[in-house]
């Protein structure tokens, strides 16, 4: 339960931080930054969902049912462990700045976006 309470607590980082953002540069608005939040919640749900199949394992009956049951579960592990090691990263090394120093969204932070966005959509389907 560490995990989640850990992840809660960076999902308040990453508002606070889009908010300073923001307020640096408003052109982008909050949809620039809507995914980040998103991803943040979806590291806590999936974390608390698979706390709770652990205790299904262990009752389940047959060894072709645990084994496939234990090759879902870790195929959900390892996408859960590669999106929240994507989203740990500091998001705002992707930004840059413009010759006025604002920030600005660039090639960097597209390809981030892109990236982990990939992983979450494969989180999803299996949540």
């Amino acid at each position: 339960m560490a995990a989640i309470k850990f992840g809660e607590k960076k999902l308040k980082t990453i508002r606070d931080e889009i908010e300073q953002a923001l307020k640096v540069n408003p052109t982008y608005g909050p949809k620039a930054y809507e995914f980040l939040v998103e991803i943040a919640k979806l590291v806590i749900v999936a974390r608390r969902t698979l706390a709770y199949t652990y205790p299904i394992r262990y009752y389940m009956k047959g060894v072709n049912k645990q084994a496939f049951f234990d090759f879902m579960q870790s195929d959900l592990e390892r996408y859960l462990e590669l999106l929240t090691k994507s989203s740990e990263k500091n998001w705002r090394e992707f930004t840059e700045c413009d010759v006025n120093g604002r920030l600005t969204l660039g090639d960097k932070f597209e390809k981030f976006k892109s990236e982990i966005t990939n992983l979450k959509v494969v989180l999803e389907k299996a949540f």
